[in-house]
């Protein structure tokens, strides 16, 4: 036997027997002399694990990842990002396990630990929905494997936590899952419930709006349908786009039933905007940037009034660097935000305007349109937000005087109770050093 072969034999051994320590002085020696040696890595890792070593099991598992990947040996890979993802779980960075866990199934689709660990850490994250997903997925893969763990039990422990923790969303997961089985009368109590802990709950209102055309209630459905429509225009719910198309499809369709010609087009309109949006976007996943253009500008010709279409032209010219045409549309959208009296977008387009002078390296307009924008809204982190970013444009400048000014007063406002995600007692200190 090589010599070899014969520490890796008593590393082995001893790491069965538990004598993990000796174990790892003895894999570590072997791995000396055969440092590609992967399934040898493998054993060292766990070792690592069971004598609570998780920086080292890191290590360890990102250099023979790195061997896997040059190989190509998806197994393995699959195997090692477990083992990172594990080093992050015991230490409770759950964020990073969670990651390198979907990793590790990517590779090793059908290793089953691997989705009961990544339940675990989206339990410890809060994603008690995902969770659950996850658990009901072991069930379907290896029944016998999911009674020996007892997954049936975590579910019941899970929703009891989504219960404990976020009853809202309990509700409303209870009334979707009624309403798929067509128990609208559990559905709509169950919804019910959901919006009265939370009024502007859309997904709960949706679920309503839905029943009521299932029903054939016409005009509760446009009742719920236009409460929805007109939360879905606030600034807060800029980005819901999933819900958006069903609503106003759903409203043009409930309008025609009724023969209201005007607002079945009106709404119409919405939702073909919806669908330009849409083929705008997989023209842009093609690099087909003169198409998506196309579909971007008809949207904003069927809808002349919509933020959304707005913000989409602006990040396309941002995307090709056409900066002449950024400011454009800004423009356009500060003003359709003046003339609608919306504060939350009036400074969000003050912000965006800034960004862009800062990019023509115009400070007195970069400047006045932070500044308008901190003035517009009375939320605080908005106002550190612009004043922040004033003095960082000053510092960079070189102008230290005046970004010291802008630091100062934003560290009045985190004493003030602002959220500070900026660091700026770490700005003071540079400035005033400088």
């Amino acid at each position: 036997m090589r010599i070899e072969d014969q520490t890796a034999f008593e590393a082995m051994k001893l790491a069965y027997s538990g004598e993990y320590e000796k174990a790892i002085i003895k894999f570590e020696e072997f791995l000396k002399r055969e440092p590609r040696q992967i399934q040898m890595m493998g054993e060292l890792c766990n070792c690592y694990a069971e004598t609570k070593r998780y920086e080292d099991m890191e290590k360890l598992a990102l250099k023979a990842l790195n061997i896997a990947q040059n190989i190509a040996n998806t197994d393995n890979i699959g195997r090692f990002y477990s083992y990172i993802a594990k080093s992050h779980l015991y230490r409770e960075n759950n964020e990073a396990a969670a990651k390198y866990f979907r990793l590790a199934i990517a590779n090793k689709p059908h290793y089953i630990p691997n989705y009961l660990e990544l339940a675990y850490a989206l339990y410890d994250l809060g994603e008690y929905e995902k969770a659950v997903e996850l658990f009901k997925k072991i069930i379907d893969m290896n029944p016998d494997y999911a009674k020996n763990y007892e997954i049936e039990k975590k579910i019941s422990i899970t929703y009891n936590t989504l219960n404990e923790k976020n009853p809202a969303r309990f509700l409303f997961i209870s009334g979707f899952q009624a309403e798929n089985e067509k128990n609208y009368s559990l559905a709509k109590r169950e919804y019910n419930g959901c919006l009265k802990l939370e009024p502007e709950h859309l997904e709960a209102m949706y679920g309503l709006f839905s029943i009521a055309k299932e029903e054939g209630l016409t005009l509760k459905a446009i009742e719920i349908g236009e409460k929805l429509f007109a939360l879905l225009q606030k600034f807060e719910n800029k980005n819901k786009d999933y819900i958006k198309p069903p609503v106003y499809i759903g409203l043009s369709m409930v309008y025609g039933k009724m023969e209201n010609i005007d607002k079945s087009a009106e709404y119409g309109q919405w939702f073909y905007t919806t669908v330009l949006m849409d083929d705008a976007q997989k023209a842009l996943e093609k690099k087909d940037y003169d198409e998506a253009l196309k579909h971007y500008l008809k949207a904003l010709k069927t809808r002349e009034d919509s933020f959304d279409v707005l913000d989409k032209i602006i990040d396309y010219y941002y995307t090709l660097g056409k900066l002449e045409f950024v400011g454009e549309y800004i423009d356009r959208a500060l003003k359709l935000a003046m003339e609608q009296y919306d504060k939350e977008r009036v400074a969000d387009y003050c912000f965006k305007f800034a960004k862009y002078f800062v990019m023509q390296d115009n400070v007195e307009q970069a400047k006045r349109y932070w500044e308008l924008g901190a003035n517009t809204s009375s939320d605080i982190n908005l106002k550190l937000k612009a004043n922040f970013y004033i003095g960082k444009m000053f510092y960079i400048k070189e102008n230290y005087g005046e970004a010291l000014k802008y630091f100062e007063f934003c560290e009045e406002l985190v004493l003030k109770g602002a959220v500070d995600t900026y660091d700026v007692v770490s700005s003071l200190i540079k400035t005033r050093n400088m």
